[in-house]
């Protein structure tokens, strides 16, 4: 939450057009599962930056890309 806290202050004092938040594991596990997981913790934080911090959906994505990127 600190970390999170800390990127928020610095979105809104530098601004930005778009972000990309991604998601990633290790190569323990199913692909599948990895992708699903991955997707989570991405969607996880663009969720806290929308929900707590207020920021604009539409300017946040979320990608997910398992264990083909760790």
């Amino acid at each position: 939450r600190p970390i999170l806290a800390e990127l928020a202050k610095y979105l809104r004092e530098k601004g930005f057009a778009s972000l990309t938040i991604e998601g990633h594991t290790d190569s323990i596990g199913k692909d599948s599962y990895n992708l699903r997981l991955s997707q989570a913790r991405a969607d996880s934080i663009r969720n806290d930056l929308v929900k707590t911090y207020q920021f604009a959906a539409a300017k946040i994505a979320a990608t997910g890309f398992g264990e083909s990127q760790p």
